[in-house]
């Protein structure tokens, strides 16, 4: 196959390639590093470039999007009630439904995809689909700032170490996650705009799709984060494959519903891609800590889902 065949044939799947060396990378590291100590440096040492790979993909993409056209559109309130409508339902089934202890981790992977925000690069992926970006974004910091409040406010109801779970403390731990990746950016996108125009314009030609391939960088980086969590022993393979396959569930039904929402006010592409993408960063971070360790095992593959399904969207223009 010729260079000039491979290239648009890689662009169109770059996030399943991402996927794969993030799988090649996990081996690697697997084989090679065995030393814990070792090895954990080299798990911190990557997993602590994603908050400036994020930040870099959000400024480049911010940097395309006018603050006039940032502003709400109904499918954000249909997502809300969503949103706290299956939250709450997942309580009532923990609490309420008798269900053997084991499907706890499924509940409970279930409602942090519920009430975590979108993800990160929701406006990336958006535009990059033919979307509006800028309702993508408007989407991402509301549902950050929604999830900030909800989620400590309904946690503790089912938390496992809920002693140490005030309001207060999740608020400032979460907002300390989101804050920097999401807010600083787009208010230094607003200010260049603003008051250095001509150094803004500069990044806005730059940005083009560089956005993009930053995203699948991350994606990588992901992906052998995920294996490692699977990897982990915290279930046995056939409970792990149900897991995975529940994730698979769940990231339809979001992508299904968000794109009906969407629907209503001609805003398919954004609605489904802000509804159905999730920060899963966030999202495992929230569940390994507070909840029962298997609900990560639920958005670990809850992100893996989503960007095959992106990668899908992306070839085969019908399934969007």
């Amino acid at each position: 196959m010729k260079k000039k065949n491979i290239l648009p044939l890689i662009k169109k799947w770059l996030l399943v390639v991402a996927m794969s060396f993030g799988v090649i990378g996990y081996l690697i590291v697997d084989a090679y590093v065995v030393n814990p100590s070792s090895r954990h440096t080299v798990v911190h040492w990557v997993t602590s470039l994603l908050p400036y790979l994020l930040f870099m993909m959000l400024f480049l993409e911010f940097s395309k999007i006018n603050p006039r056209d940032l502003f709400p559109k109904k499918w954000l309130i249909y997502s809300f009630i969503y949103q706290l409508g299956g939250g709450l339902a997942m309580i009532a089934v923990l609490l309420w439904s008798g269900l053997p202890t084991w499907t706890n981790g499924l509940w409970e992977g279930a409602l942090v995809c519920l009430l975590c925000p979108t993800a990160t690069a929701v406006a990336v992926m958006s535009a990059k689909l033919g979307g509006k970006a800028a309702s993508a974004t408007t989407y991402a910091v509301l549902s950050s700032l929604f999830a900030a409040f909800l989620i400590p406010a309904l946690f503790p109801i089912v938390a496992q170490n809920s002693a140490d779970l005030t309001f207060w403390v999740l608020f400032s731990k979460i907002f300390a996650k989101v804050f920097p990746v999401i807010i600083v950016p787009l208010l230094m996108s607003f200010f260049m705009r603003e008051f250095t125009p001509s150094a803004h314009r500069w990044v806005a030609r730059f940005a083009k799709d560089k956005s993009f391939y930053l995203w699948a960088f991350c994606v990588m980086i992901n992906t052998a984060q995920v294996l490692r969590i699977i990897f982990m022993g915290l279930l046995d393979g056939p409970t792990t494959l149900l897991y995975c396959l529940f994730a698979a569930l769940l990231c339809f039904v979001n992508f299904w519903t968000g794109k009906k929402f969407g629907d209503t006010c001609d805003d398919r592409l954004s609605a489904g891609q802000s509804l159905g993408q999730k920060n899963t960063i966030l999202a495992i971070w929230v569940a390994m800590s507070f909840l029962h360790p298997t609900s990560g095992i639920v958005m670990g593959a809850y992100m893996i889902w989503q960007n095959l399904f992106n990668s899908l969207q992306l070839s085969y223009p019908k399934l969007r």
